[in-house]
């Protein structure tokens, strides 16, 4: 039977070239729209699509989300000639203030944001970074120390020769479509635009 089968296909290659092309423009239309010029079939490989919703670990995970934020960020960074001294220190703020007030920013993580727990005799400093008086040379060196003492802060939200700094920005609910759709990239780099002064800016990353 099989000896068969072989003989005849190898007795008519037109016609299996034709069937395997049939199968394959079905099976193309079956994915694709070809009203709308879009793929049917899309690829979300976010934790919330692949745990069952009635999975304990998918209640935990979207618990987690609530109390702290999407769990994908993007990155948002601005480089100028001096990001630590007061007034790169105050466009900093200004950034992180323009980023939370989108609608669609849930969180901002930056050197405005993080404290800097400092022990001061019996008390302790919960300032963040950009609280820090940088007015004297001595004050600009005890902030440097802290930065190069912290791990969760030196070249995470500011890199190590203090030119250039980091936003780590969580969405609410916005997948990567929805993100393109909404021209995101480009309404971020405006948001930052309004608050620096020269400065480069980049944007990397996806919710």
């Amino acid at each position: 039977m099989i000896a068969l089968l072989i003989r005849w296909i190898s007795g008519h290659p037109l016609r299996i070239i034709g069937l395997v092309m049939g199968v394959s423009v079905l099976a193309a239309l079956s994915i694709f729209d070809v009203h709308s010029r879009s793929f049917r079939l899309q690829v979300d490989p976010s934790v919330s699509r692949l745990l069952p919703a009635s999975d304990p670990a998918r209640q935990f995970y979207e618990r987690m989300r609530i109390l702290f934020g999407a769990d994908d960020v993007v990155v948002v960074a601005i480089s100028g000639e001096d990001m630590l001294d007061s007034g790169g220190l105050a466009r900093i703020e200004a950034v992180t203030r323009g980023l939370r007030a989108m609608p669609q920013v849930q969180s901002v993580v930056s050197l405005a944001t993080v404290p800097n727990l400092r022990s001061e005799g019996d008390a302790l400093d919960m300032r963040v970074f950009t609280r820090a008086p940088v007015a004297t040379a001595s004050q600009r060196s005890a902030l440097l120390a802290d930065i190069a003492g912290n791990a969760l802060v030196r070249d995470q939200l500011v890199s190590a020769d203090g030119k250039v700094a980091a936003f780590l920005v969580g969405f609410r609910d916005i997948d990567d479509e929805q993100f393109i759709a909404q021209g995101m990239t480009a309404r971020l780099r405006e948001a930052v635009a309004a608050h620096v002064d020269g400065e480069e800016i980049w944007i990397t990353g996806s919710p």
